[in-house]
C-alpha cells in the first residue's frame, strides 16, 4: 500500500494528481486500504488517497474517506493529524455545497492548527495549515464575507511565506486569485494568476498550472483581451482533463461563461454554462451550480429566450439560498431584479435585491456591492 501511495505521488507531480495512471496506483492502494482496515499509522497514505479522489471528482467516495480520516485523528488525539482531517473534510464538503459545514470544519483545523506542527507535513504536497486557510476563504466569500475572505487569503500567503515551501506558496496565490476574482478585482487576480503559473512552471506543478491558467485566462478576458482570454480558459480545460482533474471544473466553465458572454459570445456562453452543470450532476461538485444557472439566464436572455431565462435564475436563487450562499445570491438577485426592471415589476424588483444587499456587514466597496447600490437607487 506504501508503495502505491508513493508512486502516486510520484506520478501526481509529474502529470497531475488524478492522472490515469495516477488513478491506478492510488486504486490499488485503495482496495488495500479497505482489507487492511484504519491504522494510524497509516493515516498519511490515506490521505493521499483523499487528495486523489477529491481533484478526480469523485467527492462522494473523497467524502467517506475523509470521515475516515477525522476518525483515525480523533482516536489517536493527533493535532496535526486533526489538523489534516478538518481541512480534507472542509473542502469536499465546500465542493457539495454544504458551505455552512465547511466553514466549521476549517475552523475546528484552525483552532488545531500550530505552526510548530510543521515536521508532521513534511512530505505532503502542501502543507495543510496553509490549505486550510487558503480553501476557507473563498468559503468565507461564498456565505457573504468579502472582507474576511480577504484576510483569511492574506493569512494563507503570509504562514506559506513562512514556512518558505514553494508549492503552498503557490496553491496559496491560486486562492488570491479566486479571492480577487471574486471580489471583481481583475488587476490583483492577474497579478496573483501570474504568480501561480511561474511558480508552477519551476516546480513542475501539473494540476497548479492547469487551475491557474484558467483564473489567468479570466483575467486578460475580463480586461478586453477576449479571444486570448477565452483560448487560455479552454486550453486550461483541456489540460486539465488529461491530467484526470474534475474537481473546480464547474467554476472554470463558469469563468469561461463569463469571458464568452463579455465578448457577446452568448451561444459559446450558453454552452459553457451548460457543461458546467453536466459536471457537477455527474461528480456532485455543485458548490457552483448557482452562478452557471445564473451566466446560463443572463446567456438565454441576450438570446431572446427571456421565459427560460428566468426558469435559471429562479432555480440560481434558490440554489444559494439553500447553501446559504449569500454572495452568489446577491448575485442572481440583481440579475432576476434586473429582469423584473425591464417588466417594470420596480416594487418586486426591489424586494428582490434590498433584503440580501441589506443582510450583508461588510463588502460595501467591492464591485457587487456597488452594482447592488446602484441598482437600488435606480429602483427607487
Amino acid at each position: 500500500m506504501t508503495l502505491q501511495t508513493v508512486v502516486g505521488l510520484s506520478l501526481g507531480a509529474l502529470q497531475g494528481i488524478a492522472s490515469p495512471e495516477v488513478g491506478r496506483a492510488y486504486g490499488r492502494a485503495y482496495d488495500l486500504w479497505k482489507q487492511l482496515g484504519s491504522r494510524p499509522e497509516l493515516f498519511s497514505i490515506v490521505g493521499g488517497l483523499w487528495a486523489y479522489y477529491v481533484v478526480a471528482g469523485k467527492l462522494d467516495i473523497a467524502s467517506g474517506i475523509g470521515a475516515e480520516l477525522l476518525r483515525m485523528a480523533e482516536a489517536a488525539n493527533s493535532p496535526a493529524m486533526l489538523v489534516t482531517a478538518s481541512s480534507c473534510l472542509g473542502i469536499t464538503l465546500h465542493h457539495l455545497g454544504d458551505h455552512r459545514r465547511a466553514h466549521e470544519y476549517f475552523e475546528r483545523a484552525s483552532d488545531a492548527y500550530d505552526v510548530e506542527l510543521r515536521a508532521a507535513f513534511v512530505g505532503l504536497p502542501i502543507e495543510p495549515g496553509v490549505s486550510s486557510l487558503a480553501e476557507s476563504a473563498r468559503v468565507l466569500w461564498v456565505l457573504g464575507y468579502p472582507d474576511r475572505a480577504l484576510a483569511r487569503i492574506r493569512d494563507a500567503l503570509a504562514l506559506a511565506d513562512r514556512i518558505g515551501h514553494p508549492e503552498s506558496i503557490a496553491f496559496a496565490s491560486l486562492f488570491g486569485a479566486f479571492i480577487h476574482h471574486l471580489r471583481g478585482e481583475r488587476a490583483e487576480a492577474l497579478e496573483y494568476a501570474n504568480t501561480v503559473l511561474a511558480l508552477s512552471r519551476e516546480r513542475d506543478i501539473a494540476t497548479q498550472l492547469a487551475w491557474g491558467m484558467s483564473l489567468h485566462g479570466w483575467a486578460v478576458g475580463m480586461g478586453g483581451q477576449t479571444d486570448d482570454g477565452i483560448a487560455e480558459i479552454r486550453e486550461s480545460l483541456a489540460v486539465q482533463r488529461a491530467a484526470g482533474s474534475e474537481v473546480a471544473r464547474p467554476q472554470f466553465l463558469a469563468m469561461l461563461a463569463e469571458v464568452c458572454g463579455f465578448a457577446e459570445h452568448y451561444d459559446e456562453a450558453l454552452a459553457a454554462a451548460d457543461e458546467g452543470l453536466r459536471v457537477s450532476s455527474t461528480t456532485s461538485d455543485h458548490y457552483w451550480d448557482s452562478e452557471l444557472r445564473r451566466f446560463k439566464g443572463e446567456a438565454l436572455l441576450r438570446l431572446g429566450r427571456r421565459a427560460d431565462a428566468e426558469v435559471c435564475f429562479l432555480a440560481a436563487l434558490g440554489d444559494a439560498r439553500n447553501g446559504e450562499a449569500k454572495s452568489l445570491e446577491l448575485r442572481v438577485a440583481m440579475s432576476l431584479g434586473r429582469l423584473r426592471t425591464k417588466d417594470g415589476k420596480l416594487v418586486e424588483a426591489r424586494e428582490l435585491v434590498a433584503p440580501i444587499c441589506e443582510w450583508f456587514t461588510e463588502g460595501s466597496d467591492t464591485a457587487d456591492h456597488v452594482a447592488a447600490k446602484s441598482l437600488l437607487v435606480s429602483l427607487q
